[in-house]
């Protein structure tokens, strides 16, 4: 049998390492260790630097955000409240037959004596109601807000044509969903309100991404306090499951309702209509909102290219076919009902509101767009608040006199084309309630967000201290300072304030290096 040794004796055994290998080998092995140790403090740090954002963000806009969650909230079901508060007022039995509009309008003067119509709305749906409005006989001036609390909207049967009932133009119910409105938009403080809820919504978005990174799992966690909540715990982690798992959940629909709201801003929202109206003024194709307008509709030679300047020259074009229509007194005009007619054939899946005189809510007449004398508009759109795809709206000039259309403007290809989809998206009316009832439900997330970050610091706080978060000892990453700095230039409310957090921050840090000095001669 062959021993050990003679097997081995022809193979190359390798050398006895030196003194200076081994020492090369250590040092390999301490930087490969250190790298790996560095790896995961750089990222606890950033996490530091990202939740210190999020803490700060989040403490200065939380009573703003709780306020504007809440209104929008109740905003969301508008239409709803009202056509179950008048519901007796909307909403009529069908039938087969049904009376002119001419004597609708008659019945409802005859209910109201000592006021002119000046406006009507006729809805798509068989059950509804036509809603009349009627001004004060004798009333001057354009249609305005003040003027539309004097007037009435009387509720016909289309069918039987009898009055159903009366309402003022500024019911209760108006005015509350009006203030609702007012104090979302502006706090209640006019342009310094809307400041402040520019600087919410902006803030708002970056707190919603910072928020997602602090959520995201860097290990292969349990579910229980990241997919699911933990109930039987502690008070602290109760709160922290309800503001990071209920949040993550909702965070596609809360980022669509901030994100959208950012165009109604006093800022960001006039630089998009500015954009737009650049945008419009340049022939291009017909846009996905118009597509299932009539056909002839989607441009004004029905070509699918917007002339050049198409704003400006259709207001010129307007102005002057008014003051040609005032100057030649025209021939004997179309019974209303068959202007209506013509309209309702045009648009029969649509609700027509047409302007009977001045004193309706009708376009704001001025001296370069006076009221054309035998000409009648009409509006053809989709129910506002019940829309099931964009908003689409034409606003039409009928001749009176041979039912010839005039002029016939699109919402789509206005500067505020936009709003189409932005409006449905901002308040989850796309789809009816099978979006509605989600969009709510994110707005009372947005609503307990702020109150669970602050109920979690107030927890976690040591006695008798704030507790605030220390700025981390730590280089700000060179990418996330250039993308602070983006957000900084696209939401300028954002930046600005950015700026004079530097700046406090700045100040601090001086007050603190004169005060040493002074301690340390004490």
């Amino acid at each position: 049998m062959e021993t050990i040794d003679s097997l081995t004796s022809g193979v190359a055994t390798a050398p006895a390492p030196t003194p200076a290998l081994e020492v090369a080998s250590a040092q390999a092995g301490l930087k490969k260790r250190a790298s790996r140790a560095i790896r995961p403090r750089v990222q606890e740090s950033l996490f530091r630097v990202i939740w210190r954002w999020h803490f700060y963000a989040g403490m200065i806009i939380a009573p703003v955000l709780i306020v504007m969650s809440i209104t929008g909230g109740i905003y969301v079901f508008r239409s709803e409240i009202e056509e179950f508060a008048k519901g007796d007022l909307l909403f009529v039995k069908p039938q087969v037959t049904r009376v002119g509009y001419q004597t609708q309008i008659d019945a409802a003067l005859a209910a109201n004596p000592g006021f002119v119509p000046s406006r009507i709305q006729i809805h798509n749906q068989a059950n509804r109601a036509t809603l009349i409005t009627l001004s004060p006989a004798g009333q001057k001036g354009p249609p305005s807000r003040e003027s539309a609390r004097r007037n009435v909207i009387v509720s016909v049967n289309p069918y039987d044509g009898k009055v159903v009932g009366v309402q003022a133009g500024d019911s209760r119910l108006n005015i509350f969903f009006q203030t609702i409105l007012t104090i979302h938009r502006t706090l209640w403080a006019g342009t310094t309100g809307r400041v402040i809820t520019e600087l919410t919504t902006s803030w708002g978005l970056v707190l919603l991404v910072t928020g997602l990174y602090l959520w995201w799992p860097r290990k292969k966690a349990k579910a229980a306090g990241v997919w699911t909540l933990r109930w039987k715990t502690k008070l602290y982690t109760v709160l922290r499951d309800l503001h990071s798992v209920g949040g993550i959940y909702l965070l596609p629909i809360c980022f669509t309702i901030v994100a959208t709201g950012m165009f109604y801003t006093l800022t960001v929202g006039t630089v998009i209509h500015q954009a737009a109206e650049a945008w419009v003024g340049e022939g291009e194709e017909p846009r996905s909102s118009e597509k299932g307008a009539p056909k002839g509709e989607r441009s004004q030679a029905g070509t699918g290219k917007r002339p050049k300047l198409a704003s400006r020259a259709a207001t010129e074009r307007a102005a002057g076919e008014a003051r040609t229509l005032q100057a030649a007194a025209g021939p004997k005009a179309l019974p209303l009902d068959d202007l209506l007619a013509i309209m309702k054939k045009q648009y029969p899946d649509r609700i027509l509101f047409a302007t009977l005189g001045t004193g309706g809510r009708g376009r704001r007449r001025t001296p370069d767009r006076p009221a054309p004398q035998n000409a009648m508009q009409i509006s053809a759109g989709n129910d506002f608040n019940r829309t099931y795809g964009p908003i689409i709206s034409a606003e039409v000039t009928l001749d009176k006199s041979n039912g010839k259309v005039l002029k016939r403007e699109l919402n789509s290809e206005k500067a505020f084309f936009w709003h189409a989809w932005t409006y449905p998206l901002h308040v989850g009316s796309f789809w009816g309630l099978a979006t509605k009832i989600p969009w709510f439900i994110a707005c009372v997330v947005l609503t307990i967000l702020p109150v669970t970050g602050l109920w979690m610091w107030w927890e976690r706080r040591p006695q008798g201290k704030l507790g605030l978060p220390r700025k981390p000892e730590v280089r700000m990453p060179w990418w996330l300072g250039t993308l602070i700095g983006v957000l900084c230039v696209v939401l300028p409310m954002m930046g600005a304030s950015v700026v004079l957090i530097l700046i406090g921050e700045g100040i601090a840090r001086l007050v603190r290096r004169f005060r040493r000095p002074a301690m340390a001669t004490v």
